[in-house]
């Protein structure tokens, strides 16, 4: 019986995730290697506000469960970002050296937070970009008593950490660089009546 080449799955999201299933699921049983620079399970930040609401657990932000991997037989490498892809050789480098062949790879590497170039904005303790675990519990224990919080970009995320903070008496300033909230998902109607 041929061995079934490798597939290479970069990213360690939602999408990944969907991936892996899709591939098991249509009878795949070859190796599939998945890496990613984090080293938690599959975080979803959008359930992070709803976290920090009380609405949700934190192990229900971990949507696919701690034990995804090895219910699906994911060889996980994790920890270390790809530096370089070679799709005419096709492999995979990161960072730490380690390099993958494949013989087929997806990128799902999902989003990334857009921070504005503001001078210290990036070096600064106070500040959070909501996209992962970690991001998520250090936001938790800074807003707990907080007066004011400033809220940068009206995207979903963002409204619901305003309305939480609201719900707590703070003082809320929600900027965003458009005109509307929600402006990557929100007609302009809906996004006034939103706002």
């Amino acid at each position: 019986m041929k061995k079934e080449a490798p597939i290479v799955i970069l990213g360690n999201g939602g999408a990944a995730c969907h991936a892996v299933m899709a591939v098991r699921g249509a009878g795949y049983a070859g190796a599939v290697h998945m890496i990613s620079d984090r080293k938690e399970a599959a975080f979803n930040p959008m359930l992070g506000p709803y976290y920090l609401k009380g609405r949700i657990g934190w192990e229900q932000c971990f949507p696919f469960g701690r034990d995804f991997y090895g219910r699906y037989d994911i060889e996980c490498h994790f920890g270390s970002p790809v530096e370089f892809l070679d799709a005419a050789n096709r492999t995979v480098r990161c960072v730490d050296g380690s390099t993958w062949a494949y013989q087929r790879c997806l990128a799902a590497t999902g989003a990334t937070p857009s921070i504005p170039p503001v001078p210290g904005l990036r070096e600064s303790s106070r500040a959070f970009a909501v996209r992962s675990s970690a991001s998520i519990l250090r936001l938790k224990d800074a807003i707990a008593g907080a007066g004011e919080l400033v809220v940068l970009g009206a995207s979903l995320v963002g409204l619901k950490l305003a309305e939480i903070m609201s719900a707590q008496q703070a003082e809320v300033l929600l900027v965003d660089v458009t005109d509307q909230v929600m402006p990557g998902g929100a007609h302009p109607i809906t996004a006034a009546y939103l706002q």
